[in-house]
C-alpha cells in the first residue's frame, strides 16, 4: 500500500519494554510457511475518522480493491484505490492510486509498478525491480526504469512487502509483541522504511462481525475470518531519519492467513479508515 493506501505494509514511544524481533539479515529470517496466505480478493470502504485542527481536510471517501495472487513461484499483488478528498474550499480531490508487485517466495526478488493519477490526470509512474542476496551480511540493489533510469543500494536485512507480512504474522503466532525491520515496497522515490511494528493480543475469528453487519453474506466469505487475528500498528521512518515521530503510520487486523479485516491509516494531520465489504478466495494454481 502506498503512503495513502497501506496497505500493505510502520517512535521511540513504541518500544516500551517489548522485546523487539532485531534487524537481521534477510537469510536468518523466521517466517511462515509460503502456502499460508491464502489467494484472496478484497474490497475496503474508505473514509475519513479524524481531522486535525489546521489540516484542511474536512472529508474523504472512496475505495480500495486489494488482490493477492499465487504464482506457483511468488505473489502478485494488486491495489487500487479511489479516493475523494474534500478541503474547506473548493471542489473535491479525486485521486486513483495503482500499486502493482510481484515477490519471489524466498523473497530475493521484487518487482513494482506505481500508477498515481489526481484529477484525472497522471502525475506519478514509478517501475523497477529489487533483489536481495542470501549472503549474511550483504546488501540488495534495486534497480529503477522510471520515472528515470537509476539504482540504488538496499541495507543489510531489508525486506519486501510479503516477507514482511509473513514475519509479523509468524512473530504474532509465537507470541511476540514487536518487530522493527527495514522494509522496502518501491511505492515513491525513497528507499527503505524502516518499520517499527506493535502486535497486539491474539484474537478469536470472528465471521460476519461488527464490520461485515452491513454486508450481504453473499460478499464476504466467512471463513476466510474464522482464524486467529491480531491488531498491528506500523510506524514508518523514512530510511536514516532521526525523527521522534514517524512520517506516518498504519493499523491493520491481520488474520492468520494474512487477510486484513480492517485499516487505519493515520497521516499526522488526517486518519482514513477501512471497512471491509467484500471478500472473496481465489484459486490457487496447478503448479
Amino acid at each position: 500500500m502506498s503512503r495513502m493506501t497501506s496497505g500493505v505494509a510502520l517512535t521511540g514511544a513504541l518500544v516500551l519494554g517489548v522485546t523487539a524481533a532485531s534487524a537481521a539479515p534477510r537469510a536468518e529470517t523466521t517466517v511462515v510457511a509460503p502456502d499460508a496466505l491464502v489467494p484472496h480478493e478484497a474490497t475496503y470502504n474508505m473514509h475519513l475518522s479524524s481531522s486535525r485542527s489546521g489540516s484542511g481536510v474536512v472529508g474523504a471517501r472512496g475505495t480500495m480493491h486489494y488482490k493477492f495472487a499465487d504464482t506457483c513461484d511468488g505473489y502478485a499483488v494488486n491495489t487500487r484505490t479511489l479516493l475523494s478528498i474534500s478541503y474547506g474550499v473548493g471542489t473535491p480531490v479525486m485521486t486513483a492510486w495503482e500499486f502493482t508487485t510481484w515477490e519471489s517466495k524466498d523473497g530475493s526478488r521484487y518487482r513494482f509498478q506505481v500508477r498515481n493519477s489526481r484529477n484525472g490526470q497522471l502525475i506519478e509512474t514509478i517501475d523497477g525491480r529489487a533483489a536481495m542476496p542470501d549472503d549474511v551480511g550483504a546488501t540488495g540493489t534495486v534497480e529503477f526504469t522510471q520515472p528515470s533510469t537509476r539504482s540504488a543500494e538496499l541495507p543489510v536485512g531489508t525486506l519486501f512487502p510479503t516477507e514482511h507480512t509473513r514475519l509479523l504474522l509468524d512473530e504474532a503466532d509465537k507470541g511476540g509483541s514487536f518487530v522493527n525491520r527495514n522494509v522496502f515496497d518501491g511505492s515513491g522515490d525513497r528507499g527503505t522504511y524502516e518499520v517499527s511494528a506493535l502486535i497486539g493480543s491474539r484474537q478469536a475469528g470472528q465471521p460476519g462481525g461488527p464490520e461485515q453487519a452491513a454486508a450481504s453474506a453473499e460478499r464476504i466469505a466467512a471463513s476466510l475470518l474464522e482464524g486467529p487475528a491480531w491488531t498491528m500498528n506500523m510506524a514508518f521512518f523514512p530510511e536514516g531519519s532521526a525523527a521522534p515521530t514517524p512520517e506516518f503510520q498504519v493499523g491493520l487486523t491481520y488474520h492468520d492467513n494474512g487477510v486484513a479485516e480492517s485499516v487505519v491509516q493515520d497521516f499526522g494531520d488526517f486518519t482514513i479508515s477501512g471497512d471491509l465489504t467484500d471478500l472473496k478466495p481465489l484459486d490457487r494454481p496447478d503448479c
